[in-house]
C-alpha cells in the first residue's frame, strides 16, 4: 500500500493485482469523492485530500492497515467515510458476500453490475430478518474478498467501535473491479461542528495469491478475548431444536440428560469434561422477564442441582437485550428502551430493545446476569445480540455499535469468567467478549403458524456454505456451527451434519427430543469428527471459490420448500487434524479425483497433501 497526491495504491506484483482508491465521505445521504491530485503529505504515512467544500480526509496507514480521520469545515450530519475506486485484479469472477450477523446468509457470488444507489442503500438499511435472508449482490458486511483462484484482494475492518462497516464491488464495463470499503452509511449519523473530526474504524487490506495465508493473517489481527482467555470447546445437548420453546419442561430436560449421557460419553472423549446441557428459549417467564415460569417448578438453582447429579454443568439462553412489549419490565418501565428501533420476531411479536446508555438499565441488564449465575448456570448463551446494534434514539448520544460495544462490555464484566456463547451476533464488536460464536444459519426452524422445518438437508448445506466463508474467523475465537440432529434424515447426510460442528471445530452439541429418537440413531456417530468438533483448530476449504458461483446468495429455506439443494460450496477441505474431506451437497453423485462421492454426503479422500 502506497499513498501518493492521487489516492492510495495496492500493488501485488507477483498476483498483478493494482487498485487506485480515493477517499470519500457520505454527508446528508450523499457520497461525495476526493479528486485524484488533491493529497498533501502532513506527516509520515499521512496524507491529507480535500473534498471540497465539506472538509478533508486524511488517510493514515500502518501498512497492512490504516483509518481515515474525517475533518469537517462546516456544520454537517456525517454519515459515514471510506475509500472508493478501481481495481485491475486479473481473472476476477467472484466475490465474498458476508452477512451482518451469525444468521445471515453468506457465501461466494460472481461479480455483477454495480447495484443501483437506491438498491444499495435498502441493503445498507435492512435489519432482522431482511437482512438475514439477503440476497447479498449489493454488498459485503465487514469483510470480503475478490478475485479468483490466482488473485485475490482482500478488505476487512478490524473494529467495530462506532460503525458498521462494508464493501461493495462490481465488474465494470472495461473488466476492470469498482468497489467502495467504507464505514457507516448504514443509518448512523452524527452532527458535526466546523473543524471537529471524527476517525473511522481501522481496516485491513491486502492483495496476493494465497487467499488462504491472507484470511488467517486478518483472523490474527482481529482483537479476540481468546488472545488471553482461552476455553476449550463445549459438548452436550441442547434443548432447543428437539423441544422448542413450548415443549421444554424441567422434566423433559432431566429426561434427555439422562438419555445423552450414553451417546455422548461413547463419542467424546473423557477429558472433555464437564459436559452441559443447555436449557434454551421457553424456560423464562417473558422475553425481557427472565425468571422461571410454571414449567421450571424447581427454578434455576433446582433445575442446575439435579443435573449436577447426574455429571452435568447447565446452560442457559437468554436473549438479554431484548424484552416483550407486555413483559412486566417493559410495562414496569416504559423509559428504559431504545426509541424508533424495535424487532418484530415472527412468532413473539414486538420486542423492545433495552437502551444500555442508562445507567439503571445497565445494572437491571448486569443482576440479570449475576441472578442466573447465582443458581448455578456455568455456560451462558446469549442471542439475538445484533438487536443491540440498531439506531435509535438512546439517553446518550450513540451510534447502535457504540450501543453495541457498551452492552457487550456489561454483559461479559457480569459474567465474569462464565463462558459465552455469541449468537445473531455481529462478528465485530462481539470476539472481544464472548468466548464462542455461532458461525452460520440455524439448522432448523421452530414452527410458525403452519410452517415449521425440523431436519433438512438444505440447512446442512447452507451451514456449509457459511463456513467456507468464515472458517478463518476459528483463528480468532471459537466457532459454533449449531448442534448434529439425528432424527429423520438418511444416515449418510446426519453423517455429512456431524461434520459441519467438526469443520468450525468450536463445538459439539445434539438437540434431539432424545426419548423420541430410535436406539439405532443413537448409534450412528463417531468418534472422529467429535473429536475434530472439539480440537479448537478450524478446518479450510481447498479452494476458496466453488465451481459455478450463484449470482445471489440461494436460500436454505426456499430450497427447502421446493425440494432442491442449490447451496454453492467448495467440495474439498484440509481437515485441521491432516485428512482430507469432501462434502458433496449437490442433488447429484459427484466424482472427486477419480472417487464418487453420493450426494448429500461428506467422506475422508485421504490424508491432507503437503
Amino acid at each position: 500500500m502506497t499513498i501518493s497526491a492521487n489516492g492510495v495504491t495496492i500493488r501485488d506484483h507477483e498476483s498483478g493485482i493494482e487498485a487506485a482508491l480515493l477517499p470519500a465521505i457520505c454527508i446528508d445521504g450523499v457520497w461525495h469523492r476526493a479528486s485524484a491530485g488533491s493529497g498533501q503529505a502532513t506527516e509520515p504515512g499521512t496524507w491529507r485530500f480535500s473534498i471540497g467544500e465539506h472538509g478533508d480526509v486524511d488517510v493514515i496507514t500502518d501498512v497492512p492497515t490504516f483509518v481515515l480521520r474525517f475533518v469537517a469545515t462546516a456544520e454537517r450530519d456525517f454519515q459515514g467515510v471510506g475509500l472508493e475506486g478501481t481495481a485491475w485484479v486479473p481473472g476476477a469472477h467472484a466475490w465474498l458476500s458476508n452477512g451482518f450477523h451469525s444468521w445471515s446468509q453468506t457465501g461466494v457470488i460472481t461479480l455483477g453490475a454495480q447495484p443501483q444507489p437506491e438498491d444499495l442503500q435498502t441493503a445498507l438499511l435492512q435489519r432482522g430478518d431482511a437482512e438475514v435472508v439477503r440476497g447479498g449482490s449489493e454488498l459485503s458486511w465487514w469483510m470480503t474478498w475478490i478475485g479468483s483462484e490466482h488473485a485475490n484482494l482482500f478488505a476487512g475492518a478490524l473494529t467495530a467501535a462506532r460503525f458498521r462497516s462494508w464493501v461493495t464491488a462490481w465488474l465494470t464495463e472495461q473488466e476492470t473491479v469498482g468497489l467502495r470499503i467504507a464505514c457507516g452509511g448504514s443509518g448512523e449519523s452524527i452532527r458535526m461542528r466546523a473543524g471537529e473530526g471524527i476517525v473511522s474504524e481501522r481496516f485491513h487490506i491486502e492483495a496476493g495469491r494465497d487467499l488462504h495465508a491472507i484470511l488467517r493473517r486478518y483472523a490474527d489481527a482481529l482483537p479476540s478475548r481468546r488472545r488471553t482467555v482461552v476455553h476449550a470447546p463445549r459438548a452436550g445437548w441442547n434443548s432447543w431444536y428437539g423441544l422448542w420453546d413450548d415443549g421444554v419442561t424441567e422434566d423433559a430436560v432431566l429426561e434427555n440428560a439422562r438419555l445423552a449421557r450414553p451417546i455422548l460419553e461413547r463419542i467424546v472423549s473423557s477429558n472433555v469434561e464437564p459436559l452441559h446441557i443447555v436449557i434454551d428459549d421457553g424456560w423464562q417467564q417473558q422475553w425481557g422477564d427472565w425468571q422461571t415460569n410454571d414449567k421450571f417448578p424447581a427454578g434455576l438453582a433446582g433445575v442446575c442441582s439435579s443435573l449436577a447429579q447426574q455429571g452435568f454443568a447447565t446452560g442457559l439462553w437468554l436473549a438479554p437485550l431484548l424484552a416483550h412489549e407486555n413483559s412486566r419490565v417493559a410495562t414496569q418501565h416504559p423509559d428504559w428502551f431504545v426509541e424508533g428501533a424495535e424487532y418484530l420476531h415472527g412468532k413473539r411479536g414486538r420486542m423492545l430493545i433495552l437502551d444500555v446508555t442508562r445507567s439503571d438499565v445497565a445494572e437491571h441488564l448486569a443482576c440479570v446476569i449475576r441472578s442466573v449465575l447465582d443458581a448455578g448456570i456455568r455456560f451462558l448463551k446469549l442471542d439475538f445480540l445484533f438487536a443491540g446494534t440498531f439506531e435509535g434514539r438512546r439517553a446518550r448520544n450513540a451510534t447502535g455499535m457504540e450501543a453495541y460495544a457498551q452492552a457487550m462490555k456489561i454483559l461479559r464484566k457480569a459474567a465474569g469468567d462464565t463462558f459465552v456463547l455469541a449468537v445473531g451476533a455481529p462478528m465485530l464488536g462481539t470476539f472481544e467478549y464472548a468466548d464462542s460464536y455461532r458461525i452460520g444459519f440455524d439448522i432448523a426452524l421452530e414452527k410458525v403458524g403452519n410452517i415449521g422445518i425440523g431436519p433438512s438437508w438444505p440447512f446442512i448445506a447452507n451451514q456449509a456454505r457459511s463456513l467456507a466463508a468464515r472458517w478463518h474467523l476459528g483463528h480468532a475465537t471459537l466457532c459454533d456451527a449449531d448442534p448434529v440432529l439425528l432424527r429423520e434424515l438418511p444416515a449418510a447426510e446426519v453423517e455429512a451434519g456431524a461434520w459441519m460442528p467438526a469443520l468450525a471445530g468450536g463445538a459439539f452439541f445434539l438437540s434431539d427430543h432424545l426419548p423420541a429418537l430410535p436406539d439405532e440413531r443413537r448409534a450412528w456417530l463417531t468418534p472422529s469428527p467429535v473429536a475434530l468438533a472439539l480440537s479448537s483448530r478450524p478446518s479450510a476449504p481447498e479452494r476458496l471459490y466453488p465451481d459455478n458461483p450463484p449470482d445471489e446468495l440461494r436460500n436454505a429455506v426456499v430450497d427447502h420448500f421446493l425440494g432442491r439443494c442449490d447451496q454453492r460450496v467448495p467440495s474439498v477441505w484440509h481437515t485441521a487434524d491432516g485428512r482430507r474431506v469432501v462434502v458433496n451437497v449437490a442433488d447429484e453423485e459427484a466424482v472427486v479425483e477419480g472417487t464418487r462421492i453420493q450426494r448429500h454426503c461428506a467422506a475422508v479422500l485421504s490424508a491432507a497433501r503437503r
